[in-house]
Formats: structure tokens, sequence, C-alpha cells
């Protein structure tokens, strides 16, 4: 797995780096997120490898717009790969800025937060999905079972009870 940093702060706005040597600037144990694509791999039975971009809010913007017709930033996007020999998934992407603004809504770290979103993306490229509601409590049941897996708490459970009352509410 492959995992990039793009500066959006850099002049060359296209200049991707590894991650490995940002990890002070961002905050992030990149590792954890080898540890989460690795996990949410063997769960979804798949073997492969993909690239995660960790960027900010203005890339996951122009990606959303232009992949997905959403002119506004996002948490997390996934580019599943055409089928190839070389056994490579496919590609995620995701914002730092909006994962530390929800990690900080929801009182979770920032990197139980973007291990969350790591697993989310890799069970997309491993084709799970969340259009129908079946196919919602099924990658939900398995996010959950992952991170569990990780030591990292149930992402679904609301940090209070008023916030549980209302995702319970909006699953009916």
């Amino acid at each position: 797995m492959v995992i990039l940093m793009d500066d959006e702060d850099r002049e060359n706005e296209g200049d991707l780096i590894m991650a490995a040597s940002m990890v002070k600037a961002v905050d992030i144990n990149f590792m954890a997120q080898v540890w989460a694509a690795r996990a949410a791999l063997r769960k979804a039975g798949r073997k492969g490898s993909l690239t995660v971009l960790l960027s900010g809010d203005n890339r996951l913007k122009e990606l959303n717009r232009r992949f997905r017709g959403k002119n506004k930033p996002t948490n997390v996007l996934s580019f599943p790969a055409a089928e190839n020999d070389e056994d490579y998934l496919g590609d995620i992407a995701i914002s730092h800025a909006t994962a530390a603004k929800e990690a900080a809504v929801e009182k979770k770290t920032l990197a139980d937060h973007v291990s969350h979103l790591t697993v989310h993306g890799v069970l997309h490229l491993a084709g799970f999905d969340h259009i129908r509601a079946a196919d919602a409590a099924a990658m939900e049941t398995a996010e959950i079972e992952i991170l569990n897996d990780l030591g990292i708490s149930d992402p679904y459970q609301p940090s209070d009870e008023n916030e549980r009352r209302k995702k319970i509410s909006r699953r009916k």
C-alpha cells in the first residue's frame, strides 16, 4: 500500500510526497492506516495493493465534483481500478481537514476516525456499497468488526445519548 500526502500549501499543487515524511505535520500514524487497510482486505477476502491519498478539502472537493458531480468536499472517496493482472484494487482519497472536523464534532481521535475512513474506502474497493439499506447494514457491520479487531470503538456509536437517539431514528 502506498500512502501519499498532498501538501495543498505547496506552490505546485500536483506535487505528491510520501506521507511518512509528513507524520508530524498531520498528526496521523500512517502505520495504523496500513493495518486498517490490511484488516479490511482480510475481512473482504481480498488481496492486492492500493493507494491512499491524504489531502485537503480543496483536492477532495475537486475530485468529488469531477467524479461524482458534487461540488463540495467530502471525507473519503474510493476509485476502484479496472480488472488488472497486478491485483491493483484502486485508490482512496481522504480529506485530512474534513476528517479532523468530523473527529472533533464526534469526540473521536483523528487517528481512529482516519482509520475508519480507510476501512470504509477499502471496503468500497472490495465491492461493498451502502446505496441499499441491506448493503449499508452489511458494510457498517463489517466496518464495526474490523475496527473492533483494531481496538477502535464502534464509529456509529454516538458520543452522547441525544446523538444516539437521532441516529437510531434516522435508520428507521
